[in-house]
């Protein structure tokens, strides 16, 4: 039997090489490692059904994943070629070195703030935040957002039985008063 690495972009006298071999033993399935779920856990990142890290998503670039700052990328998110894992890291690499030049991350878009009188610690925003932002402060008793973390979608201030949540910059009392302006349409 002759092997050939035939991965699309592959440049190298690697991908020329051919190999001859009386067996190949390859395993029935690639599975992802079984510490993922503990990991995803700890950083609050994402699983799919098969338990890799963030599977590809239109809405995130490649090796995002729903944490901001938190990238995965190769056999991690799911089987791949050295190529695509190569080509997945570049692109990693350069989200993280533009992170990093600016020396500091700053949170200037709209985030979403709890008020803890009104908080009903109820966990409505902790299950639904799409990026994990949601936590709870026991001590208080109430929910928090992790401004860092939060993309400002604005599911928890919709969902928040209590309305204890709002959209900094854009309360809904900025938003009524907005609409009042336009006047009739």
């Amino acid at each position: 039997m002759q092997v050939m690495d035939e991965s699309p972009g592959v440049v190298s006298h690697l991908s020329r090489l051919r190999l001859t071999a009386d067996a190949i033993v390859m395993p029935d399935v690639l599975l992802p490692a079984v510490d993922n779920a503990a990991l995803a856990d700890l950083l609050r990142t994402d699983l799919d059904g098969e338990g890799y890290f963030q599977p590809a998503n239109v809405r995130l670039a490649l090796g995002r994943t729903n944490r901001r700052g938190v990238f995965v990328v190769g056999g991690c998110r799911a089987p791949c070629t050295v190529t695509e894992a190569y080509q997945e890291a570049a692109v990693a690499a350069e989200e993280i070195a533009s992170l990093l030049e600016q020396g500091e991350a700053r949170v200037d878009w709209p985030v979403a703030v709890v008020d803890p009188e009104k908080c009903a610690y109820c966990l409505t925003c902790n299950r639904i935040c799409p990026h994990r932002a949601a936590g709870m402060n026991p001590e208080d008793e109430c929910a928090i957002v992790y401004a860092s973390a939060c993309y400002g979608c604005g599911l928890c201030v919709a969902e928040c039985p209590s309305a204890a949540i709002a959209m900094e910059k854009y309360t809904d009392s900025d938003l009524v008063a907005s609409f009042k302006t336009l006047g009739p349409s």
